[in-house]
């Protein structure tokens, strides 16, 4: 039988957890089911070139992440995330704040944080 962790060993796991996240060489967003950005790492800055404040909140759409010619895949693989499916790599175009494209590829794994069913996506 495996005991519960202590308020401290929680805290802890959490701050090595954000280490992780924070530090990792790819890019790791999470957003929701409409394209809104919920979070992201330093990594995901550097992709897009938007600060991370200046993504939480804010659209791919809005933010003209995508050339209008990719939206629609885009929602169809927003559309199997809705229904529990990962996507496997894609390759999208992202358009950089500031100019400039990046290609790169993405995959996503639908995850439920507190109740509520959001994306977590991986560019590498």
């Amino acid at each position: 039988m495996s005991e519960l962790a202590t308020p401290e060993q929680t805290v802890q796991a959490q701050e090595r957890l954000k280490i992780l996240f924070e530090s990792a060489p790819d890019t790791y967003y999470l957003h929701d089911l409409k394209g809104i950005f919920l979070d992201g790492n330093q990594a995901a800055e550097e992709l897009t070139g938007y600060p991370r404040e200046e993504l939480i909140g804010e659209s791919f759409l809005k933010l003209k992440l995508l050339s209008p010619s990719q939206i629609p895949r885009a929602a169809a693989l927003l559309a199997k995330n809705a229904l529990g499916e990962d996507t496997g790599r894609e390759e999208f175009v992202f358009n950089r704040k500031g100019g400039g494209q990046v290609t790169l590829e993405l995959s996503a794994h639908p995850v439920k944080i507190q109740e509520h069913r959001e994306r977590n996506a991986c560019a590498a």
